[in-house]
């Protein structure tokens, strides 16, 4: 079954898509963290704003509280009044009273939210300015007065009567009317509605406000929470999770989500903890929000579009030169196209073709490595002349020797009938341990042939005994040291064959002291090898070369009238598989 691949373009397009759906949700994560900066921004200007009005509204009443503290304390009419210990009569009680009733009237003038205006005596002395609100608990005044001596201004705050009414900020100051006088304190009483309303009277947001005493652990006022629930009133529980929430939350209120803001007032020391809809606050930039991302979507289309396009364009070539790729076979190692694009696809129809020409060069070193061999193969068959007949009659020459005692002729029949047995032999490799035997045989040979002793000597390293040699590789070498190197003519003639190794090959050094060759005429020699000359060597290097590779092969030596070295080298192999064979 043909494997189906997935095209470079659709890669391309993927990936771009993949690309621009990371840079849209990165952008779209981007916009949200800015949309909700924005968001918490707006909220926080919103309360900042709101808490510093309410701010100045409180120091607006402070100072009018000092205001009647200074009077009150340096008030002509006022001193004596505050200083006295007893009445002689009502009526100049109520004299007092109403002289102190004017005075604490003209400071509540213009003051919308004050209720009232108290001042107590250690003596026991109260004057009111007649205001709405009249009544103050002992127990209540007794801390105020406590606070008071502590601090400039005591802050604190008067519980709603009921549901229709409002709580009261309650400041407490105390007089300073000289020593040895009677303590005396002032009491103001301003609606918290006065103070806290800016929050609501705006259009801005429908929000919501919960004032809380920290240092107390009370509340002080709440505004429009119950619109976050629409279900009755806001709990307890509510009001604990509100206060003990972060500075900056986003929540939930009953059913509402809201952004929860606690700011601290710098002059009550209280928190105003402002509610906000999260849905009024975030309306317009969650429309904002929607169009951009419709906006980047549309641009991701039209992206995926054009990439689709500039796909087709700037990848044309390499699906034509793929397909061109694809039609190569065996009888047809050709491309059938031109590309002249100056990109990469024409480097690529480039390398292709040199590819193709390399592939074709290789087929045709294949196709004469093959020839080769069969010629090879052809020479070897032609050398041999009925081999089995001749390894008979030699048998019987060696029984004739052996019935007459001619021990020279069972020797030199036994030496030629070992030589046959390797000729006979259909196996490529021998041992080199093989290989030195049929050498030795060879060689004793030669001298019943010639009828003279030859000093023959073989070297070889000891570990190499048991690795594997083309058979009969090295016997031609010698056959050339006796035949033309002038070793039988000349008295202590003689042949040296060395085995060792080099590094993961083995080096073979077969050397003779006969005429010897001089450095030019082993150039010659090695010279034509390459083309073909001299069947000896030639059959050698070829034979090396076609099981061992191209690396290795012959290398001649020598020095005129003193000695000529042939080396080979072949890579050392201790096992040898079928194939070889």
């Amino acid at each position: 079954m043909k494997k189906k691949f997935f095209s470079m373009k659709h890669k391309f397009v993927i990936i771009v898509a993949s690309l621009l759906f990371v840079f849209v949700l990165a952008t779209t994560v981007i916009w949200g963290v800015a949309f909700t900066r924005e968001i918490d921004e707006r909220g926080v200007e919103y309360a900042s704003q709101m808490t510093e009005t309410a701010n100045g509204n409180v120091e607006s009443y402070l100072k009018k509280l000092r205001l009647i503290a200074f009077v009150l304390q340096n008030n002509t009419l006022a001193k004596p009044i505050l200083n006295k210990t007893s009445y002689e009569d009502d009526s100049e009680r109520l004299t007092d009273m109403r002289n102190m009733q004017l005075l604490l009237k003209a400071v509540m003038t213009g003051a919308e939210y004050m209720q009232n205006i108290y001042v107590y005596t250690e003596n026991g002395m109260e004057f009111s300015a007649g205001g709405a609100y009249t009544e103050l608990d002992d127990k209540t005044l007794k801390y105020y007065k406590d606070m008071a001596g502590k601090q400039d201004v005591v802050f604190g705050v008067q519980q709603a009567r009921d549901k229709y009414d409002y709580p009261r900020i309650v400041l407490t100051k105390q007089l300073n009317m000289g020593k040895g006088t009677p303590g005396a304190w002032v009491v103001m009483l301003i609606n918290c509605r006065g103070i806290y309303g800016i929050y609501n009277e705006t259009e801005r947001y429908d929000s919501g406000l919960l004032v809380w005493d920290k240092a107390c652990g009370q509340e002080i006022y709440r505004n429009n929470l119950e619109w976050f629930t629409q279900e009755g009133a806001v709990g307890a529980e509510e009001i604990s999770g509100m206060v003990r929430s972060q500075d900056k939350a986003v929540c939930r209120i009953g059913n509402q989500k809201v952004l929860l803001l606690r700011m601290v007032s710098e002059v009550t020391g209280w928190q105003s903890i402002v509610l906000i809809p999260y849905e009024q606050i975030s309306g317009q930039h969650s429309r904002m929000l929607s169009i951009n991302a419709v906006v980047l979507v549309l641009l991701s289309l039209v992206a995926v579009f054009l990439c689709r396009v500039l796909a087709d364009r700037f990848l044309k070539n390499i699906e034509i030169l793929t397909d061109a790729v694809g039609k190569i076979q065996k009888s047809n190692l050709c491309l059938d196209v031109a590309i002249h694009s100056g990109d990469e696809a024409e480097v690529l129809y480039h390398r292709f073709g040199d590819m193709i020409d390399r592939i074709k060069e290789q087929i045709t070193d294949i196709k004469k490595h093959e020839k080769e061999k069969r010629v090879l193969a052809l020479r070897a068959l032609q050398a041999q002349i009925n081999p089995h007949f001749l390894y008979n009659s030699l048998n019987t020459i060696k029984w004739m020797g052996q019935m007459q005692g001619a021990d020279s002729i069972v020797d030199a029949v036994n030496a030629l009938s070992s030589i046959m047995q390797v000729n006979m032999s259909k196996n490529t490799y021998m041992t080199f341990q093989e290989e030195l035997d049929y050498l030795n045989k060879y060689v004793c040979m030669k001298e019943f042939q010639k009828a003279a002793r030859i000093k023959f000597v073989c070297r070889i390293e000891e570990g190499l005994r048991s690795c594997y040699i083309l058979k009969m590789l090295i016997q031609p070498i010698v056959e050339n040291s006796l035949k033309h190197g002038g070793v039988m003519d000349r008295e202590g003639g003689c042949i040296s064959v060395s085995v060792y190794s080099e590094g993961e090959d083995v080096q073979i050094d077969v050397e003779d002291n006969g005429k010897g060759l001089s450095e030019e005429e082993s150039r010659d020699i090695l010279a034509n090898l390459q083309n073909g000359e001299g069947i000896g060597l030639f059959n050698i290097q070829k034979r090396i070369q076609l099981y061992y590779g191209e690396k290795y092969g012959v290398s001649i030596t020598g020095e005129k009238g003193i000695f000529t070295c042939v080396s080979l080298r072949i890579p050392k192999r201790y096992q040898v598989g079928e194939e070889d064979d």
